[in-house]
Protein backbone atom coordinates (compact mmCIF):
# COMPACT_ATOMS: atom_id res chain seq x y z
CA UNK A 1 0.00 0.00 0.00
CA UNK A 2 1.19 3.44 -1.20
CA UNK A 3 0.93 6.77 1.32
CA UNK A 4 -0.45 9.79 -0.26
CA UNK A 5 -0.83 13.00 1.18
CA UNK A 6 -4.13 14.19 0.65
CA UNK A 7 -5.07 18.09 -0.10
CA UNK A 8 -6.90 20.18 2.01
CA UNK A 9 -10.34 18.36 2.73
CA UNK A 10 -13.13 21.06 3.26
CA UNK A 11 -16.88 21.96 3.03
CA UNK A 12 -20.30 20.13 4.43
CA UNK A 13 -20.86 18.25 1.16
CA UNK A 14 -17.85 16.70 1.10
CA UNK A 15 -18.04 15.36 4.55
CA UNK A 16 -21.54 14.69 3.83
CA UNK A 17 -20.47 12.52 1.80
CA UNK A 18 -17.31 10.88 3.71
CA UNK A 19 -19.64 10.44 6.58
CA UNK A 20 -22.43 8.38 4.57
CA UNK A 21 -19.93 6.48 3.24
CA UNK A 22 -18.14 5.28 6.04
CA UNK A 23 -21.11 3.03 7.43
CA UNK A 24 -19.56 -0.48 7.12
CA UNK A 25 -20.53 -3.05 9.48
CA UNK A 26 -18.09 -4.07 11.52
CA UNK A 27 -19.66 -7.06 12.40
CA UNK A 28 -17.10 -9.18 10.66
CA UNK A 29 -14.02 -7.30 11.05
CA UNK A 30 -11.56 -9.18 12.88
CA UNK A 31 -8.60 -7.31 14.71
CA UNK A 32 -6.19 -7.10 12.39
CA UNK A 33 -8.74 -5.73 9.70
CA UNK A 34 -9.24 -3.28 12.27
CA UNK A 35 -6.02 -2.55 12.76
CA UNK A 36 -4.94 -2.39 9.16
CA UNK A 37 -7.63 0.23 8.34
CA UNK A 38 -6.29 2.59 11.59
CA UNK A 39 -2.73 2.28 9.36
CA UNK A 40 -4.66 2.95 6.27
CA UNK A 41 -5.91 6.25 8.11
CA UNK A 42 -2.85 6.89 9.08
CA UNK A 43 -1.29 6.95 6.32
CA UNK A 44 -3.73 8.76 4.28
CA UNK A 45 -6.18 10.70 6.11
CA UNK A 46 -4.75 11.01 9.34
CA UNK A 47 -2.62 14.50 8.26
CA UNK A 48 -5.56 16.31 6.97
CA UNK A 49 -8.55 14.73 9.28
CA UNK A 50 -6.36 14.22 12.43
CA UNK A 51 -4.81 11.88 14.16
CA UNK A 52 -7.69 10.66 15.98
CA UNK A 53 -10.37 11.91 13.35
CA UNK A 54 -10.87 15.08 15.25
CA UNK A 55 -10.82 17.16 12.19
CA UNK A 56 -8.85 20.91 11.57
CA UNK A 57 -9.42 23.83 10.32
CA UNK A 58 -12.16 23.16 7.84
CA UNK A 59 -11.81 20.10 7.50
CA UNK A 60 -14.31 17.96 8.45
CA UNK A 61 -13.94 15.83 11.73
CA UNK A 62 -14.67 11.98 11.14
CA UNK A 63 -14.28 10.51 14.35
CA UNK A 64 -18.22 9.69 15.63
CA UNK A 65 -18.89 8.46 11.97
CA UNK A 66 -21.35 5.86 13.71
CA UNK A 67 -23.88 8.73 14.75
CA UNK A 68 -23.24 10.41 11.38
CA UNK A 69 -24.42 7.52 10.01
CA UNK A 70 -27.24 7.17 11.82
CA UNK A 71 -28.45 11.16 12.11
CA UNK A 72 -28.19 10.96 8.01
CA UNK A 73 -30.46 7.89 7.67
CA UNK A 74 -27.82 6.26 5.23
CA UNK A 75 -28.64 2.52 4.37
CA UNK A 76 -26.01 0.45 5.18
CA UNK A 77 -26.16 -1.67 1.56
CA UNK A 78 -25.15 1.69 -0.32
CA UNK A 79 -22.41 2.80 2.19
CA UNK A 80 -19.71 0.49 0.79
CA UNK A 81 -20.38 1.39 -3.03
CA UNK A 82 -20.43 4.92 -2.18
CA UNK A 83 -17.03 4.96 -0.03
CA UNK A 84 -15.51 3.07 -3.05
CA UNK A 85 -16.75 5.73 -5.59
CA UNK A 86 -16.14 8.64 -3.58
CA UNK A 87 -12.33 8.00 -2.82
CA UNK A 88 -11.78 6.53 -6.78
CA UNK A 89 -13.43 9.86 -7.91
CA UNK A 90 -12.46 12.20 -5.27
CA UNK A 91 -14.02 15.42 -4.44
CA UNK A 92 -12.37 18.33 -7.21
CA UNK A 93 -11.06 21.11 -5.15
CA UNK A 94 -11.26 19.20 -2.12
CA UNK A 95 -10.07 16.06 -1.75
CA UNK A 96 -7.72 14.02 -4.54
CA UNK A 97 -8.51 10.64 -5.78
CA UNK A 98 -7.51 7.24 -4.28
CA UNK A 99 -7.07 4.88 -7.65
CA UNK A 100 -6.01 1.12 -6.78
CA UNK A 101 -2.75 1.48 -6.68
CA UNK A 102 -2.58 3.84 -3.84
CA UNK A 103 -5.69 2.16 -2.50
CA UNK A 104 -7.15 -1.05 -2.87
CA UNK A 105 -10.62 -2.28 -2.53
CA UNK A 106 -9.50 -4.14 0.62
CA UNK A 107 -7.73 -0.90 2.38
CA UNK A 108 -10.85 0.94 1.55
CA UNK A 109 -13.49 -1.76 3.50
CA UNK A 110 -10.71 -1.97 6.18
CA UNK A 111 -10.74 2.23 6.66
CA UNK A 112 -14.66 2.30 7.15
CA UNK A 113 -14.91 -0.55 9.70
CA UNK A 114 -11.80 1.31 11.39
CA UNK A 115 -13.47 5.03 10.98
CA UNK A 116 -17.17 3.34 11.64
CA UNK A 117 -15.68 2.55 15.49
CA UNK A 118 -13.81 5.80 16.19
CA UNK A 119 -16.22 7.34 18.91
CA UNK A 120 -17.10 11.04 18.56
CA UNK A 121 -14.70 14.20 18.94
CA UNK A 122 -14.80 16.68 21.85
CA UNK A 123 -17.06 19.90 21.55
CA UNK A 124 -13.32 22.45 20.91
CA UNK A 125 -12.93 20.17 18.55
CA UNK A 126 -16.34 20.52 16.23
CA UNK A 127 -15.85 23.81 16.47
CA UNK A 128 -12.39 24.11 15.13
CA UNK A 129 -13.04 21.62 11.92
CA UNK A 130 -17.21 22.71 11.61
CA UNK A 131 -17.44 26.59 12.92
CA UNK A 132 -13.71 27.83 13.59
CA UNK A 133 -13.23 28.82 9.25
CA UNK A 134 -15.96 31.50 9.67
CA UNK A 135 -16.45 32.34 13.38
CA UNK A 136 -12.58 32.70 14.00
CA UNK A 137 -10.28 29.62 16.49
CA UNK A 138 -11.50 32.17 19.10
CA UNK A 139 -15.16 32.75 17.76
CA UNK A 140 -13.94 36.06 18.04
CA UNK A 141 -15.67 36.70 14.38
CA UNK A 142 -14.76 36.97 10.61
CA UNK A 143 -16.74 36.58 8.18
CA UNK A 144 -19.86 35.43 10.55
CA UNK A 145 -20.27 36.94 13.46
CA UNK A 146 -18.51 36.11 16.99
CA UNK A 147 -19.85 33.46 19.30
CA UNK A 148 -17.76 33.80 22.31
CA UNK A 149 -19.73 35.53 25.25
CA UNK A 150 -22.61 33.94 23.94
CA UNK A 151 -23.30 33.21 27.48
CA UNK A 152 -23.28 36.83 28.57
CA UNK A 153 -25.22 38.19 25.49
CA UNK A 154 -28.27 35.55 26.12
CA UNK A 155 -29.61 37.60 28.89
CA UNK A 156 -29.40 41.14 26.44
CA UNK A 157 -31.46 39.04 23.75
CA UNK A 158 -34.22 38.10 26.47
CA UNK A 159 -33.23 34.07 26.01
CA UNK A 160 -31.93 31.66 28.50
CA UNK A 161 -29.64 29.05 28.52
CA UNK A 162 -32.20 26.45 27.79
CA UNK A 163 -33.82 28.28 24.75
CA UNK A 164 -30.82 28.98 23.26
CA UNK A 165 -29.98 24.94 23.65
CA UNK A 166 -33.71 24.00 22.59
CA UNK A 167 -32.97 26.47 19.20
CA UNK A 168 -29.25 25.03 18.04
CA UNK A 169 -29.81 21.61 16.66
CA UNK A 170 -31.98 22.85 13.76
CA UNK A 171 -29.47 26.22 13.30
CA UNK A 172 -26.69 23.82 12.88
CA UNK A 173 -28.40 21.15 11.38
CA UNK A 174 -30.03 22.83 8.31
CA UNK A 175 -27.98 26.33 8.55
CA UNK A 176 -28.85 29.72 7.38
CA UNK A 177 -29.15 29.30 3.38
CA UNK A 178 -26.48 31.75 1.68
CA UNK A 179 -25.09 32.97 4.89
CA UNK A 180 -24.46 29.41 7.19
CA UNK A 181 -23.70 25.63 5.67
CA UNK A 182 -25.47 23.32 7.20
CA UNK A 183 -24.09 20.45 9.04
CA UNK A 184 -26.86 17.65 9.13
CA UNK A 185 -24.88 14.55 9.88
CA UNK A 186 -24.28 15.55 13.06
CA UNK A 187 -25.36 13.92 16.26
CA UNK A 188 -27.53 15.20 19.13
CA UNK A 189 -24.60 14.73 21.36
CA UNK A 190 -21.98 16.21 19.35
CA UNK A 191 -24.61 19.60 18.97
CA UNK A 192 -24.86 19.52 22.71
CA UNK A 193 -21.06 19.43 23.28
CA UNK A 194 -20.31 21.68 20.56
CA UNK A 195 -23.44 23.98 22.33
CA UNK A 196 -21.96 23.75 25.92
CA UNK A 197 -18.13 24.85 24.34
CA UNK A 198 -19.78 27.75 22.64
CA UNK A 199 -21.55 28.71 25.80
CA UNK A 200 -18.53 28.17 28.07
CA UNK A 201 -16.36 30.75 26.10
CA UNK A 202 -15.79 34.09 27.56
CA UNK A 203 -16.04 37.00 25.59
CA UNK A 204 -13.26 38.00 23.47
CA UNK A 205 -11.41 41.87 24.27
CA UNK A 206 -12.03 44.55 22.01
CA UNK A 207 -8.46 45.52 20.48
CA UNK A 208 -6.43 47.62 22.48
CA UNK A 209 -7.65 46.31 25.65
Amino acid sequence: MKRFRPAKLSGVLAFTLLAGAFALSTARAQPQDLEAGQEVYQGNCAVCHGSEGQGNLGIPNLAGAAGHVKQLGVPLDQAGPAMVKMLREGIPGNMPAFPPDILSDADIGKLGAYLFTLAPTSGDNLYVANCALCHGLSAEGTVGPPLAGVAELAPQMGMTKEQLAADFPNLVRKGIPGKMPANPQLADGEITDLFEYLWSLPPVPAPGR
